[in-house]
């Protein structure tokens, strides 16, 4: 900070107002006077800037803060000659300090200081809009940060604007801000930009570009880490009915991680609606007895059954699947049939009008009312 103010040095008579002069930290007292105005980069008065004064090297000999006015000035009077220190704070300001020479026999000049807005505040600002989903708010604190910072830490904060744009779908503009962070980021710290690069293209089901960043960015990460993003690169296979690399990505995963009872019901799922039931059966026998499989699983595993003749086990799995979620709507329909043919007529009736009970509209509700005016 600049601290402009007039110097007098009147020879003896200051030697020996100096040595007449108490004893530091007892009497800071005199006829000097300081004063002076805060502004902002733009020229602006600042308000409420906390003005603290002390005796050079003595932090605890001194007036009272003093607070600037609507105009931004201050003013101290009663001050003893000599050198002070002047610390100028104000909430989103960066703090400015600086030396002053005080005379008790001449006025002095007043001391202008120009404060920065501290980056700091701004980013803390910005942080609490993002995380209630305030997201152009947000990028416009960021945004007043981002001339005050290193390329890195400019970098870091680019992440999170791309954050904010990724949050509003704006999946161009996110990517924009993330691809300028990497080149200021070390490689090793690159795995959230990268991840969230992935995640955009993920949502916009540009699958191979997305897998192309997830594997990117594995060696980043954790075991843990590296086991949920394979569990993504499968699920993007499977979305494009490629059961087969689907299957292959998430044995990638039980490499990492054997026994992982989350991966373990996903690739049963996968080899089950690829017909390779006996794999998944060695795959589910891994489990622990009291794991509890997605109730999705267990209908799709039953309606394998279903579909190979296989009519008892079939039932046994759409009993499960009832009994672990109650309003998975499909589940009656199928268990339905089965009870319909195993002559439990009065169940069946029960299934079939809780599946149109669940799901008024579903595909196969003339179906279903036809067998309930057999049951009748």
């Amino acid at each position: 900070m600049m601290l402009r103010c007039k110097s007098v040095v009147l020879g003896a008579i200051v030697v020996l107002a100096a040595l007449a002069a108490p004893t530091v930290g007892q009497d800071w007292a005199g006829r000097g006077r300081a004063h002076g105005q805060a502004k902002d980069p733009q020229g602006n008065p600042l308000e409420g800037v906390k003005i603290t004064l002390h005796m050079a090297n003595h932090p605890d000999s001194g007036p009272e803060p003093v607070y600037t006015n609507k105009k931004g000035r201050w003013a101290v009077g009663g001050l003893t000659g000599g050198a002070w220190t002047v610390l100028l704070d104000l909430e989103g300001y960066m703090p400015s300090q600086g030396s002053v020479q005080i005379s008790e026999f001449d006025s002095s000049d007043p001391i202008e200081v120009v404060m920065d807005p501290n980056p700091f505040a701004s980013i803390g600002v910005g942080d609490t809009l993002l995380e209630t989903g305030q997201y152009a708010a947000a990028r416009v604190e960021y945004e007043k940060a981002l001339p005050h910072l290193e390329p890195e830490g400019a970098a870091r904060l680019r992440s999170r604007i791309g954050d904010t744009f990724l949050a509003e779908s704006n999946y161009d503009a996110a990517r924009q801000e993330y691809e300028s962070a990497l080149p200021y980021i070390e490689s090793r710290e690159q795995a959230h930009i990268r991840l969230q690069m992935a995640n955009s293209y993920q949502a916009e089901q540009r699958f191979g570009e997305a897998r192309e960043e997830y594997e990117k960015v594995l060696p980043l990460l954790e075991p843990d880490g590296q086991v949920q993003v394979l569990a993504t690169i499968a699920r993007s296979y499977d979305v494009e009915d490629n059961r087969d690399q689907a299957i292959a990505t998430l044995e990638r995963a039980l490499e990492i991680k054997p026994g992982d009872v989350q991966l373990i019901p996903l690739l049963a799922d996968l080899l089950t609606r690829a017909g390779r039931e006996v794999e998944a059966q060695e795959y589910l026998a891994q489990l622990p007895e009291d794991a509890e499989l997605p109730a999705d699983m267990v209908l799709n595993i039953g309606i394998r059954f279903y579909n190979d003749g296989d009519m008892e086990q079939a039932y046994e799995y759409f009993n499960r699947a009832v009994a672990q979620n109650p309003d998975l709507a499909e589940t009656y329909y199928y268990r339905g049939v089965v009870r319909l043919g195993r002559g439990e007529n009065d169940l069946a009736k029960t299934d079939f009008n809780k599946l149109l009970e669940l799901e008024p509209d579903t595909p196969r509700k003339e179906e279903v009312l036809e067998f309930l005016d057999f049951l009748e």
